[in-house]
């Protein structure tokens, strides 16, 4: 529909795909034998699995979601999930109304995510400003700051353009059931190097000289590799790598915090509690406490 105003010709937007409200975004980190006994409700519920994969059923349907995978899940399906004792795993869900019918042609199916899609999802969470606590059960909708202007239809907006090209890529798919994949990002092979050596060797302290031996590379030209890749200096990204493996130790394995710290090369258990505290946003126990069941 057009109205002409003063000459000129205005064009009103069709919006086709509309979040009336949103209930909730969560983003979980599960142990590996977490167990959700299961829920039903009158609004619609997207997951996506960050990292590991989850199972569980739809109504009377066996689910299986994997990295880079998401299900958009149809109101009022009962659906539960939980762990398969090996894996730990990180879930997105994002819950709201939508009147629009056409969810029903692509709900319940597990889809892989596109780039795009995956892309939006990163910009949400930069939108949301993840606070630096625990995110266990903690609506991060509900703890947005609402007397910023624009935030709630930030989210909104963001929640619809994916909602609208998770709708687009899959309806028109007829001919296979293969989405576009979802690439890892890309490192330039220098980096991806220098990566490695720090995934591999990551019990023992790493430093500019270890990693010079390793891969032939001078200390100027770590640095500035590391520098042009993940912008932090060399010990914050071990440092990181660490406390990523620490928390995956912690949710996979039933080694308790000093096995861990002397695992991953910390020369004391209380500069390893200070470090992972610095980059969790919390203490070990009470990231422990975080992920029970």
């Amino acid at each position: 529909m057009t109205t002409i105003k003063n000459g000129f010709v205005l064009h009103d937007i069709k919006k086709d795909i509309k979040i009336e409200s949103i209930h909730a975004i969560f983003y979980s980190e599960l142990k590996n034998t977490h167990i959700f006994s299961g829920e039903s409700h009158d609004f619609w519920e997207f997951m996506y699995v960050d990292h590991g994969h989850i199972i569980g059923h739809i109504e009377s349907n066996n689910m299986m979601v994997e990295k880079g995978y998401g299900i958009l899940i149809r109101p009022n399906d009962f659906h539960d999930l939980y762990g398969n004792g090996r894996d730990a795993s990180n879930i997105v869900n994002f819950s709201f109304v939508c009147h629009f019918e056409g969810l029903n042609q692509v709900c319940n199916r597990v889809k892989k995510l596109t780039q795009f899609q995956s892309n939006i999802l990163k910009n949400l969470f930069v939108a949301l400003e993840l606070p630096k606590t625990s995110l266990y059960k903690l609506n991060l909708y509900t703890a947005l700051d609402g007397n910023i202007t624009g935030k709630q239809q930030m989210i909104a907006n963001l929640l619809e353009v994916f909602l609208i090209d998770f709708y687009q890529s899959n309806i028109t798919i007829k001919t296979t059931e293969h989405l576009p994949i979802l690439s890892e990002e890309e490192l330039d092979k220098e980096a991806a190097n220098i990566l490695s050596v720090i995934h591999s060797n990551i019990n023992i302290k790493i430093d500019l000289e270890f990693i010079s031996e390793e891969t032939g590379y001078t200390a100027e030209r770590i640095r500035k590799v590391i520098k042009q890749n993940f912008d932090v200096p060399l010990k914050v990204l071990v440092n990181q790598i660490k406390i990523n493996k620490a928390k995956t130790l912690l949710r996979e394995t039933d080694m308790n915090i000093s096995e861990i710290s002397e695992f991953l090369g910390f020369s004391r258990i209380g500069y390893f509690s200070d470090v992972f505290t610095s980059i969790v946003g919390m203490r070990p126990m009470d990231y422990i406490s975080s992920i029970k069941v």
